[in-house]
């Protein structure tokens, strides 16, 4: 023997416990992972490191093992049926990697649920005592029983329903749908809501709004005055009332790339079937400004 001391070194093994926050889990509910990585007894070192889930083999995510040795994956969403989750403990200096046992997560489809096309119906400054556009509201049964209404009600100052659809038992799978119209009162923002209340409980839906008392919008000069037939000219409008354009048109066809302030507007001028003189328009919710001499624009032969 040479005196030489021949010392083995193990990396340690580590281990991963896997746990759900709700199992099983209804439908759409968002559930959370969590993995626990421990060493073995002999070893005070939390490890340290990532942990990575995933469910039947497809990644879910990677998390950060945090001081506590636990790493937690949360507003996880899966399909309905049973998912195979593991936890991969990626290891670090001290532990080596490890995979937790598979966990199988049950996902059930409620017996009854209502899904709402949008959280927030948003409609356009409207001005006071003219109806708005309808807005369409359509709620979907994602249960597996039908859905029986028992009341579709709209509140807030000017907020109506114009059509329902959403009275009868709703079959599981299908759709209905709830027609709101603003009328607004009075000048101002004003907030509404519509609730549907049914067998799964009731859904509310923000609307918003405003009433304005705008004049009609009237157009003092155009800049520059032609263009070719080709269209593709950025053309200025001047005047007043401009603001919350819905259109502007030359010669009744709609123009492009609109922005428009209370004083002027931009908009690219369409192509024109003709060379000659036509108008160019400018309507919000107030109303169309009338046609004079100061809004004609010339349309040019290309070339």
């Amino acid at each position: 023997m040479d005196g030489a001391l021949s010392i083995g070194w193990t990396t340690p093994q580590s281990s991963v416990t896997l746990a759900s926050s709700v199992n099983p889990a209804a439908g759409g509910a968002p559930i959370s992972l969590t993995a626990t990585v421990t060493g073995p007894h002999f070893t005070d070192r939390t490890p340290t490191g990532t942990v990575s889930f995933t469910a039947n083999g497809q990644a879910l995510g990677t998390v950060d093992v945090d001081f506590s040795g636990r790493a937690t994956l949360t507003d996880l969403a899966l399909p309905t049926g049973t998912s195979s989750i593991q936890a991969t403990y990626h290891g670090d200096a001290v532990y080596a990697a490890s995979t937790s046992d598979p966990l199988d997560e049950q996902i059930v489809q409620p017996l009854q649920a209502l899904t709402l096309s949008a959280a927030v119906l948003p409609f356009a400054p409207q001005i006071v005592g003219q109806s708005s556009p309808a807005q369409t509201l359509t709620a979907t049964n994602t249960g597996a029983q039908p859905v029986g209404f028992t009341s579709v009600q709209a509140a807030g100052a000017g907020y109506e329903t114009s059509a329902n659809t959403c009275q009868g038992p709703l079959a599981p799978g299908l759709s209905c749908t709830v027609q709101v119209s603003f009328i607004p009162t009075g000048p101002g923002p004003v907030s509404g809501a519509i609730t549907l209340t049914d067998d799964a409980g009731s859904q509310t839906v923000t609307l918003t709004g405003s009433g304005i008392t705008a004049a009609t919008p009237v157009v003092t000069a155009v800049n520059p005055p032609a263009g070719y037939t080709t269209g593709g000219t950025v053309v200025t409008i001047s005047g007043n009332n401009l603001d919350n354009a819905s259109s502007v048109t030359f010669g009744g066809t709609p123009a492009t790339a609109v922005r428009c302030t209370p004083t002027s507007c931009t908009a690219t001028s369409p192509a024109a079937a003709t060379f000659g003189v036509t108008h160019i328009q400018v309507t919000t919710p107030a109303g169309s400004s009338p046609l004079t001499l100061a809004d004609r624009f010339a349309y040019l032969p290309h070339g």
